[in-house]
C-alpha cells in the first residue's frame, strides 16, 4: 500500500501544474490509489506517528457502509465566535472546486454557536473541518489509500512531492483485514474508571425537570431537551480509538466518528442522522422517544410495543417530525409527505423513527440546510428559541460540540450526524454527554434513568461490563 502512494505521487509530480491555478486561490490535490480491503479503524490503530502526523480523524457511516480514516493535516478551516460558518463553507467549497475528486473535510461545530465555549471546548471553536493529510477509505468493498494537500500558483512540486513520499514512509503497513470482518478482539477497551462526577446530580436534575415541567404548562413551550455532563476519571488516559472500536463492537448500527484537536478529542456513537445530502437528494429523519432492550425476545417486543403505543413518545416524535418538515419545506425543499413511524433498534435501546427525504435546489447550500435542520427537537426542543434559552439557563455546562452537527464535506455531497452519545476525551477524564426530551408528562426519576440506559453502551465499551444488555 505504502509504496503503490509513493509510485502515485511520483508519477502526480510529473503532471502537476500550478499555473494551472487562478492567482490568490488555493486549491485541494488529491493522489489516490486502489488498495485491498483494509479495516479502516485498525488501520489507523496501529499508526504511532510523531509531530505533523501526530493528529488523527475516524469516521463510519451508519450501518458501515462508508468508512474512512485521517492522519494528519492538510488543511484545516476553522471558525472561532466572530466568525461565519457561511464563510467556513464557501472556503471549503472554493478549495475542492469540481476536480478534487473524493476528497472531504471532517469536522463539526457546536449545538450553540452564540454561547461561549468553556475552557474544555476551547480548541474546537465554533466549527472546524479538517482535509486528512493521509486518507484511508472504503465504501462496501472497494477501499482507497490517497495523499492530498492544499497548493497555489506558487507551490513548488519538487518540495511538496519529496515531503509527501517522506511522511508516507512513517506510516505502518499492516497486514489486510478483510472490510467485513473487522476485528472484535475483547469486549471493552480495558479503561478503569476510578470516579465518577454527574453535572447535575439527581437532586439538581429533578429541579431542572420541575422547571420546564412547570413551563410546558404556562408557557408556549411544548418540549425543553435536558443533558447531562457525566466526568469519568480514568486510571490512565484512555486511546479514543480504543474506545470507538469497543462501540463499534458494541453496536456496528451507529455512526462512529474521532475528531483529534491539540491535546484532545471528541467521540462518539450516534444513532441519528441530521441530513445526508447527495447532488439535489436529501435524505434526514425524525428520532425520538426511548426504551430500552429486553433481556428476551418477548421483553424485547414488549419494550418496543410500549413505545410505539405510548401517547407521550408519539408525541415527541410527531413535533421532532413536524419541524424538520416545515423547515425544509421554508428552504424550498420538495417533502416526501408519507410518514411511517417505526422502530430503530440498538444494541442497548430502542427509538421511534421516520424517514424524510426531498429534492433541493442548487441554491441550497451546506449553512441553509444545517441553519434550518439543527437543532432539531430531538436535542433541542420546540419552539427552537425559547427551548435553547431554557438549555442555556438551566444546563450548567458546556454542551460545546456535543448535539451539533458532526460528518463531512465534498464538493457535490455531504453528510452529518447529531453528535449525540458523544465524549469529549482530556487526558484522563472522559466528559460523557447525553440528554433526555421532557415534556409535560416527564417524571424525573424515569427521565434520569432514560439517560443511564443510553449511557450504558459507553460504560461498556470501557471496561467490558454489562451494565445491560
Amino acid at each position: 500500500m505504502i509504496n503503490a502512494i509513493v509510485d502515485a505521487l511520483q508519477r502526480a509530480r510529473q503532471t502537476f501544474n500550478p499555473l494551472s491555478i487562478a492567482p490568490g486561490q488555493d486549491r485541494v490535490i488529491r493522489v489516490e490509489v486502489p488498495v485491498d480491503p483494509r479495516d479502516c479503524l485498525e488501520w489507523l490503530r496501529v499508526q504511532n506517528p510523531v509531530g505533523e502526523l501526530r493528529r488523527r480523524f475516524f469516521w463510519q457511516a451508519r450501518g458501515a457502509k462508508f468508512a474512512a480514516s485521517g492522519i494528519g493535516v492538510a488543511d484545516e478551516v476553522g471558525c472561532d465566535e466572530h466568525g461565519k460558518v457561511s464563510e467556513l463553507f464557501k472556503t471549503i467549497q472554493a478549495r475542492l472546486g469540481n476536480k478534487a475528486g473524493r476528497a472531504r473535510y471532517y469536522g463539526g461545530m457546536r449545538f450553540d454557536r452564540q454561547r461561549r465555549a468553556d475552557g474544555n471546548w476551547l480548541p474546537f471553536g465554533q466549527a472546524a473541518f479538517v482535509l486528512p493529510r493521509f486518507e484511508l477509505s472504503r465504501r462496501r468493498d472497494k477501499t482507497v489509500f490517497a495523499w492530498q494537500a492544499l497548493v497555489n500558483r506558487e507551490t513548488d512540486a519538487g518540495p511538496l512531492f519529496d515531503e509527501a513520499a517522506r511522511l508516507c514512509r512513517l506510516l505502518t503497513e499492516p497486514p489486510a483485514w478483510n472490510a467485513e470482518t473487522p476485528a472484535t478482539g475483547q469486549n471493552g477497551a480495558g479503561i478503569e474508571i476510578v470516579g465518577r462526577r454527574d453535572v447535575p446530580d439527581l437532586a439538581g436534575w429533578t429541579r431542572m425537570i420541575q422547571r420546564v415541567v412547570d413551563a410546558v404548562s404556562i408557557e408556549d413551550v411544548s418540549k425543553v431537551v435536558l443533558a447531562r455532563c457525566s466526568s469519568l476519571f480514568c486510571a490512565a488516559p484512555p486511546d479514543p480509538l480504543d474506545i470507538v472500536r469497543s462501540l463499534r463492537n458494541v453496536d456496528p448500527q451507529t455512526y462512529l466518528f474521532v475528531f483529534s484537536l491539540q491535546d484532545r478529542a471528541f467521540l462518539g456513537a450516534p444513532p441519528e442522522r441530521l441530513y445526508k445530502r447527495a447532488g439535489t437528494s436529501i435524505e434526514t429523519e425524525a428520532l425520538a422517544g426511548t426504551r430500552p432492550r429486553g433481556r428476551d425476545d418477548t421483553e424485547d417486543r414488549m419494550f418496543g410495543d410500549e413505545l410505539m403505543h405510548s401517547e407521550k413518545d408519539r408525541h415527541e416524535h410527531a413535533v421532532v417530525w413536524e419541524r424538520i418538515s416545515r423547515q425544509l419545506k421554508m428552504l424550498g425543499v420538495d417533502v416526501d409527505e408519507q410518514r411511517e413511524v417505526r422502530l430503530m433498534r440498538l444494541a442497548r435501546v430502542q427509538h421511534l423513527y421516520s424517514f424524510v427525504d426531498g429534492r433541493v435546489s442548487g441554491t441550497v447550500g451546506e449553512t441553509h440546510l444545517l441553519e434550518a435542520l439543527h437543532p432539531t427537537p430531538a436535542v433541542g426542543g420546540e419552539p427552537r428559541g425559547m427551548a435553547r434559552d431554557m438549555i442555556e439557563e438551566l444546563e450548567d455546562f458546556d454542551r460545546g460540540w456535543y448535539a451539533g452537527p458532526v460528518g463531512w464535506v465534498a464538493n457535490d455531497a455531504s453528510e452529518f450526524a447529531v453528535a449525540i452519545r458523544s465524549a469529549l476525551a482530556h487526558g484522563p477524564v472522559l466528559h460523557y454527554f447525553s440528554g433526555a426530551g421532557i415534556v409535560g408528562a416527564s417524571d424525573p426519576a424515569a427521565e434520569w434513568s432514560e439517560i443511564e440506559t443510553k449511557m450504558s453502551a459507553f460504560l461498556s465499551a470501557l471496561d467490558g461490563g454489562p451494565h445491560g444488555r
